[in-house]
């Protein structure tokens, strides 16, 4: 991975960056095996003593809970992390000032991760009361072309956000097109939970 990074043809991001000669994952290329690769070469080499550590009974108790929140974090992560980005676009630019791989970044990666994990503990029970409202069949059910709709404009947005990013030509130097339709989309979803009744 390191080689085909630093020294081959491949740039260091594994994700899509714009004005990148050489996108990694669009289509996927040989560094994202090669990331696979580690990332479970190194997941089996803790395998052992993890499993001795999971055997004591308060940390296995403590796994299940986590594990149980693991998919709405999992979902909702880059949500907190737009959200985010954007305040701090803008209440704080500064720190989105620095250049990537400069001391100073990597520096704030720590803080940025803190952050991030304190919104999004904050938010989930926001974020579990939206997940049962639209899930629970027995009290509400969504209109099946509501739901496609709403689906649609937030994949839309997002597939516009990680095209373009955040900047463009409206008002503020924002792509508001962008931004909001993931937003009005995810409102209409929740809207729709909310106001249609079981029959």
């Amino acid at each position: 991975l390191i080689l085909l990074t630093q020294f081959g043809p491949y740039p260091t991001s594994l994700v899509g960056v714009p004005n990148q000669e050489i996108s990694n994952n669009t289509p996927p290329k040989i560094p994202l095996i090669a990331l696979g690769v580690t990332q479970i070469g190194l997941l089996l080499s803790l395998e052992g003593p993890m499993r001795r550590w999971l055997a004591r009974g308060r940390v296995w108790v403590s796994t299940v809970l986590v594990n149980g929140l693991i998919m709405p974090v999992f979902l909702w992560h880059s949500t907190v992390m737009i959200l985010t980005i954007g305040a701090c676009f803008w209440l704080l630019p500064v720190v989105l000032g620095e250049h990537p791989g400069s001391a100073a970044w990597w520096a704030l990666r720590p803080i940025w991760v803190v952050v991030y994990g304190l919104i999004l503990v904050a938010g989930l029970p926001l974020f579990l009361w939206l997940e049962q409202s639209v899930t629970a069949s027995g009290q509400r059910r969504i209109a099946l072309a509501w739901l496609a709709i709403g689906a649609l404009m937030i994949c839309g947005g997002l597939a516009m956000l990680a095209k373009n990013g955040v900047i463009g030509p409206g008002p503020l130097g924002i792509n508001w097109l962008a931004c909001l339709l993931p937003v009005a989309g995810a409102g209409l979803v929740s809207l729709m939970s909310m106001s249609t009744e079981e029959p």
